[in-house]
């Protein structure tokens, strides 16, 4: 299982053991693991860009005024930081296909505190610290609503 800078790795020892005639899994899977060299390069600029539109605030971004406030910004102000920024998916999860961007604007970071927990519908935009995602399915979560877009992701 990915993450952004680690990787879990699950395996059956009994079934190891069972059915392959492994002695020790741990010791099979820590050579295995020893044995594997990664020398993962990734050249972002070479990825393939996708624009998402994304409709901002009111009923569709439900917690962005509020944001506005703390940002001390206009909305023209926040559109402009958070959609010319170029994000990259550094990692996959909480629902399935949720895409965890990375690119936010240093601006735009947030040290959400609040933990109440609301419907957040498929689709949404949101924000938690330093990343972005989309919502691909409806979900209850405290992530911050800003905005919603069109783009199926899953």
């Amino acid at each position: 299982m990915p993450s952004e800078s680690d990787m879990m790795i699950v395996y059956d020892a009994r079934d190891m053991i069972k059915h392959h005639n492994i002695q020790s899994p741990f010791l099979y899977m820590k050579a295995l693991i020893e044995s594997i060299h990664l020398n993962i390069k990734h050249d972002f600029n070479q990825q393939d860009l996708i624009e998402i539109p994304i409709v901002y605030g009111s009923k569709y971004g439900p917690d962005l005024e509020s944001l506005l406030k703390h940002y001390k910004i206009k909305l023209e102000t926040f559109i402009e930081l958070h959609s010319k920024a170029q994000y990259f998916v550094s990692m996959m999860g909480y629902s399935p296909g949720f895409p965890y961007l990375t690119g936010l604007n240093k601006k735009l970071y947030i040290n959400h505190t609040s933990k109440q927990k609301k419907f957040i519908p498929a689709g949404s935009v949101v924000l938690e610290g330093k990343k972005c995602g989309i919502v691909t399915t409806d979900t209850i979560n405290d992530w911050l609503v800003i905005g919603y877009t069109t783009i199926i992701t899953f």
